[in-house]
């Protein structure tokens, strides 16, 4: 058994939006769909307006870039830039090790300065850069004293060499300067 075949659409109904039916909407004609007219180019969507460059969007979106500029803090990031080459620099007879901390220091005291005063932002950076600055001080300080106690050692034990002459003596006084 087959189903009878549906029946011709009426001209007189302009409206007839059945597939596959000849009507004023069927497939192939133009017409509104069931969401609204699509957008022209430039104009907004049926469901809501353009929003216009300055105005607040009514979704909380952000709009116009990447939001509010940032208020750097390059004096942080040049803290913490020191600091970290304070370390490496200790290491060379400690003077090195010294400035570059103390410098350290004395820039992320004032970069903390700025984020409070919120003239900047980055409270990390200077923190890092004062903790890695005091750590390239204390060592830097701690190499030199070393290295001052050394060559005045060894400096004594030069002038007694230089005075008597022995060689085992020399050598003993260098064994106790460095033990």
């Amino acid at each position: 058994m087959t189903t009878p075949p549906a029946p011709p659409p009426d001209p007189s109904r302009p409206g007839d939006d059945r597939p596959g039916q000849g009507g004023a909407h069927g497939y192939g004609q133009p017409g509104p769909s069931a969401y609204g007219e699509p957008a022209a180019y430039g104009q907004a969507a049926a469901y809501g307006q353009p929003i216009q460059y300055g105005q607040p969007d009514p979704y909380g979106q952000q709009q116009g870039g990447y939001g509010a500029p940032q208020k750097s803090n390059g004096l942080g990031i040049a803290s913490l830039v020191l600091g970290i080459l304070s370390l490496p620099g200790a290491f060379f007879l400690g003077v090195p090790g010294i400035v570059l901390g103390l410098l350290a220091i004395i820039l992320g005291i004032v970069a903390l300065r700025r984020v409070k005063a919120r003239r900047a932002d980055n409270r990390g950076m200077p923190i890092g850069g004062i903790v890695t600055g005091a750590i390239g001080l204390v060592l830097g300080a701690i190499i030199l004293a070393a290295a001052v106690f050394f060559v005045t050692t060894a400096e004594t034990c030069i002038d007694d060499f230089s005075q008597t002459g022995d060689q085992v003596a020399y050598e003993q006084c260098l064994q106790d300067a460095t033990s």
